[in-house]
């Protein structure tokens, strides 16, 4: 668990030193970026790469998103056992409710 810790912090911080010298580097990055990880990976394998990364980055957060669903739908099953509703029916309720 030390090592997967220490890696993480590693890796946080050439994130970092990464962006900061993007940030020296380009006038643009200065003000800031709603896409960070795209915009390093852009500047440094060009535009298929920031394509990739983004990709990555969408697939990681709707898998989060899914399990979040199933977890919140498999609570709200198991607490309400006495409702008729069943948990294929509680992700969809819920998905419904977190679209809106």
């Amino acid at each position: 668990m030390v090592f997967v810790c220490l890696n993480a912090l590693y890796a946080g911080i050439c994130l970092s030193r990464c962006w900061s010298i993007l940030e020296e580097r380009y006038e643009e990055y200065g003000i800031g970026s709603r896409h960070p990880y795209p915009s390093i990976a852009a500047r440094a394998y060009g535009t298929k790469m920031k394509y990739f990364v983004s990709f990555c980055i969408d697939t990681t957060l709707f898998g989060v998103s899914v399990t979040y669903l199933l977890l919140s739908s498999e609570l709200i099953t198991s607490v309400a056992k006495k409702s008729e509703i069943s948990f294929c029916y509680w992700i969809l309720i819920l998905a419904a409710f977190l679209y809106l």
